[in-house]
């Protein structure tokens, strides 16, 4: 839901917005923020979001775009399972 996680948490360019990030990052979560930015998160610092399924390509393509907000704007990485030892 919105209220746990805000579409623009998606979307890096909205979520870099205070009024954006404060919706789940709490101030008591920024009072010991590292950097020298103490108190907010840099406004042109990247912050990223992940959503992993082991989904293949195919059904992630078919099945995502309806459940994540700007899936179209992201990208998407494959892993083959093969590969990891």
């Amino acid at each position: 839901s919105d209220a746990e996680f805000p579409e623009s948490l998606f979307r890096l360019e909205s979520w870099l917005k205070r009024e954006e990030y404060s919706k789940v990052v709490r101030k008591e979560d920024l009072d010991d923020w590292p950097g020298a930015f103490p108190g907010r998160m840099r406004d042109d610092c990247a912050s990223y979001s992940f959503v992993t399924t082991d989904m293949s390509l195919e059904s992630a393509r078919e099945y995502l775009p309806a459940a994540l907000p700007h899936f179209d704007c992201m990208a998407v990485i494959e892993i083959d399972p093969a590969s990891i030892h």
